[in-house]
């Protein structure tokens, strides 16, 4: 046992970071001390707390370290305690993360364009293969961005139209494309005003493209259905 110089209250000598210096080999200040004393440092002086990241970082003993916990025996373990502990601070992280970015915008953004133009090919693989694992999720993501239609939304649309398009009737599940490459696309399309924005409803993708020749206009598309009538009935 051991007793913190600064909450004088006694522990295992678990509970202390390690120390070359101290003579049992433990801080004084216990773990919940230390981390407490080092954030404060931090955020007063967050200048001299990044400068000291950096040094760190170049140094031969972060090397050694991260090169010990690739290759080393304890790297599973290693492997497992960072999971947990992501999963214990991943709100608080992500708290922390949201409010740095919202303080310094032109640094985190100087920060994301140094790193996509030094890992340019990596990360468009990356989001290249996750996209294809992931087609649904990029489906719901565009339809919200340019629609304002969110996946909700988008079922009960589905559902409202008894699977079918609204235009010609086809089942959604026989709007699918085959398209280059043997992978396929889905053909519902979210059929919108051009010049309100706002939703109409659900169509396969050939109502429409017709849609789209006919310039949305009432007018072109009841001549068009009258041509079609007209020469029908003669034939």
């Amino acid at each position: 046992m051991k007793r913190c110089t600064k909450c004088e209250v006694e522990k295992p000598l678990e509970g202390f970071h390690k120390s070359a210096r101290s003579p049992d080999g433990r801080q004084y200040w216990c773990k919940p001390c230390a981390i407490a004393a080092a954030r404060e440092r931090a955020l007063r002086n967050p200048d001299a707390k990044r400068e000291a990241d950096r040094k760190y970082a170049a140094s031969e003993k972060n090397k050694a370290n991260r090169k010990a916990r690739r290759e080393g025996p304890q790297r599973e373990v290693i492997l497992e305690q960072k999971r947990q502990s992501w999963e214990r601070h991943k709100e608080e992280n992500a708290r922390r993360a949201r409010e740095a970015r919202a303080a310094e915008p032109e640094r985190f953004k100087e920060y994301y364009q140094r790193k996509y133009a030094a890992n340019k090919e990596k990360i468009l693989a990356q989001n290249r293969k996750w996209a294809v694992a992931n087609r649904e999720r990029v489906r719901a993501y565009r339809r919200q961005r340019s629609y304002g239609i969110t996946p909700e939304e988008f079922d009960r649309k589905i559902l409202d139209q008894n699977g079918r398009c609204e235009i010609c009737g086809i089942e959604m599940h026989l709007m699918d494309e085959r398209i280059k490459g043997g992978t396929t696309r889905t053909g519902i399309c979210v059929d919108h005003c051009h010049k309100t924005g706002v939703v109409r409803g659900l169509i396969c993708s050939g109502c429409n493209k017709g849609l789209g020749y006919f310039k949305d206009d009432p007018a072109r598309l009841k001549a068009a259905a009258g041509y079609i009538a007209k020469y029908q009935q003669s034939s």
